[in-house]
């Protein structure tokens, strides 16, 4: 039976608080004072559908991972650091080992990345089947700049690690009950190697095509622009793709290309 008292939210404060002095911020009695007066960039994301999974499984981990993969993938792209998030759980029934599991699991990476945990709330809704891991993340971005490819541009795609966390909607359609450890797998993280790459060339636009995938591009391209495959790369998506669409139509439709020219 849910308590509303919520008995571990004490439990809570004391892992949080071990996030409350970064480099970035100090938090004290929950008041948030900033090192730094760069512009700043905001982002919300959740796990979605794969919290099913996660729920199920008990993954909770992998699920902490995807959750902060979600949103610092998208402040990759504003080349943002970030330095304090806010969270919002949502799970299917009240479970002080669960919500404490996660809640450890979350404060481990936040003290890895300098990133401060200054919020947060848990919700039980008896009316959904999995766990949802909600995050707020903030991040300031030193030396903005315009996130738009050039002609001439050379585009380069960075390999995922499999499905990530979007299209887990149509995962539950193709396979049902099924289960398949990619399922749980932890999507990719990659804001260090980028962030670290944008320190040593000039890169002028980027996205995150995960969800949306190749489509995405658009929001980056000069207006008519082509994109010229000139060199082709034997690259095999990884086999969670071919039994979801086809071996058939992957290859003729899907064929993977690390490097393009972008022309006009």
């Amino acid at each position: 039976m849910y308590d509303p008292t919520k008995p571990y939210k004490n439990e809570i404060l004391k892992l949080i608080k071990q996030t409350w002095e970064t480099p970035y911020v100090s938090v004290k009695e929950g008041v948030v004072k900033k090192k730094f007066s760069y512009p700043e960039y905001h982002h919300t994301d959740g796990i979605g559908t794969k919290g099913i999974y996660h729920w199920e499984k008990r993954s909770f981990k992998n699920a902490v991972i995807d959750a902060l993969a979600m949103n610092l993938n998208d402040l990759t792209i504003m080349r943002a650091k970030p330095y304090a998030l806010i969270d919002h759980l949502f799970l299917p029934k009240d479970d002080e080992s669960a919500i404490l599991e996660i809640i450890s699991h979350l404060t481990d990476e936040c003290k890895r990345r300098g990133i401060a945990i200054t919020g947060g709330e848990t919700a039980i809704h008896n009316n959904i089947s999995g766990l949802e891991i909600s995050i707020t993340m903030l991040g300031f971005v030193e030396n903005p700049k315009p996130n738009r490819l050039k002609k001439g541009n050379i585009l380069i795609g960075i390999e995922s690690n499999g499905l990530h966390s979007n299209g887990f909607t149509k995962i539950r359609e193709k396979f049902g009950t099924k289960y398949k450890p990619e399922f749980i797998e932890p999507t990719n993280i990659y804001i260090d190697t980028i962030l670290s790459l944008d320190k040593q060339f000039e890169i002028y636009g980027m996205m995150h095509i995960t969800g949306g995938a190749f489509t995405k591009l658009k929001d980056i391209l000069p207006e008519n622009a082509d994109i010229i495959i000139r060199k082709h790369h034997a690259l095999r998506p990884q086999e969670i793709f071919f039994e979801i669409i086809g071996e058939e139509y992957l290859m003729t439709k899907c064929t993977k290309h690390s490097i393009v020219e972008l022309g006009l």
